[in-house]
């Protein structure tokens, strides 16, 4: 069976329905497409007068139809299914856009029930053992109380999807995810995959609207917070050697490997760009680390902050800065001036795929002075040089 009206093309059908005064029982309804299959079973309440209106054989405004319907899948594919509810989603053609009133596969009507899917596609995101209740309510879709899996962890939320104004639909949601493999999430939403590897607690909000992928970035906003207890960062290409340069102009070793050790970080999503705020971690054997900034959709980047050696790096630094002669003033930029441990600012910009990584010269002149600012700048652009030159 195939229909314009029909996302894809049914491939088995079978139902046994029971019809009472002006309530159908749906006792059993099987429904195989070619992505996706649906079993339902529960009532639906005065449908007949609804579509006879709908197609045009009476006149009126009857009441609503009210469907009582619990939904089963093995697999669900709502990127397939139901585009129009997808954020962004490639399959919103022109025509649909033009469209002033949803398709039949999504009439004006009222409905409530729950939902177990064995596999759910959404967004791109595949997750599994998917629970919860919806309800249908004046063309706006509300599923809460939702739990599952996905990327080896739980996950836990809540969205609506409102279709009141088709030409611009709006979406807002709460999730919670727990033990999430870092580098699946980061993956699916940002250009950072192959960096972060560990289990991650992601909670937050969000809020958007339209169809068009564009559009529905320039209005997204989101408010949340990331943590990870232990995982590693993984370095190599442009971004290893932008790192490891500073490391080798201080006479230092960096690991392309490194360990991370509680990670926190604020995240906020606004005006196209995903921000970082008072990001903090301990970074292998190197010490902590403090950052904020953001990176935008389009693959720019701009981070600021400052990295706290350890006191075995601060000695090696230290050591090594002793000979260049430049030692004189350091005791400025020891935050407890002792000879500890050594903060040195940061400047992370350029792009992902080109990232630009230093030492903050001009932070760094207000911490310890414009004499050690001179002497570090200029000691730190000679070991630069060489570096160029291997």
């Amino acid at each position: 069976l195939q229909d314009t009206l029909l996302p894809e093309p049914i491939e088995h059908l079978s139902a046994n329905f029971t019809i009472v005064a002006d309530t159908f029982k749906v006792d059993s309804m099987k429904v195989q497409f070619v992505s996706s299959d649906v079993s339902m079973k529960g009532r639906v309440v005065r449908p007949v007068p609804y579509f006879l209106a709908y197609l045009g054989v009476i006149e009126g405004e009857p009441a609503k139809p009210l469907f009582e319907l619990n939904i089963n899948s093995k697999k669900f594919d709502v990127d397939k299914m139901f585009p129009e509810a997808v954020p962004g989603s490639e399959a919103v053609t022109e025509e649909v856009l033009m469209t002033t009133e949803p398709s039949m596969v999504l009439p004006d009507m009222n409905g409530t029930g729950i939902f177990l899917f064995d596999t759910l596609i959404y967004n791109k995101i595949e997750f599994s053992d998917i629970k919860g209740n919806y309800r249908v309510q004046d063309r706006k879709i509300d599923c809460y109380d939702a739990t599952g899996n996905v990327y080896s962890g739980k996950v836990t939320g809540k969205t609506t999807i409102d279709l009141n104004d088709f030409a611009r639909p709006q979406y807002i949601g709460e999730f919670k995810a727990s033990d999430v493999e870092a580098d699946d999430f980061v993956k699916r939403f940002s250009k950072f995959g192959g960096f972060i590897f560990g289990k991650i607690d992601v909670n937050g909000n969000y809020n958007a609207s339209g169809w068009n992928k564009n559009e529905f970035i320039s209005s997204l906003t989101m408010d949340g917070l990331a943590q990870m207890n232990k995982g590693k960062l993984t370095t190599s290409g442009p971004t290893y050697q932008a790192v490891n340069a500073i490391a080798s102009s201080l006479s230092l070793k960096f690991e392309q490997e490194q360990a991370i050790r509680s990670l926190a970080t604020k995240l906020k999503v606004k005006d196209g760009k995903v921000g970082l705020d008072n990001l903090k971690t301990s970074l292998g054997v190197i010490g902590d680390i403090e950052l904020g900034g953001f990176y935008d959709f389009n693959g720019g980047i701009q981070y600021k902050g400052s990295v706290l050696l350890s006191p075995d790096y601060t000695k090696q630094v230290m050591s090594f800065l002793s000979k260049g002669n430049v030692l004189a003033g350091l005791t400025g930029l020891f935050t407890d001036k002792s000879v500890d441990r050594l903060r040195l600012p940061l400047l992370i910009e350029g792009t992902v795929d080109d990232p630009k990584v230093k030492v903050d010269m001009a932070a760094l002149s207000n911490v310890a002075g414009q004499n050690l600012k001179d002497k570090l700048s200029g000691f730190l652009k000679d070991q630069f040089k060489k570096e160029d030159k291997k």
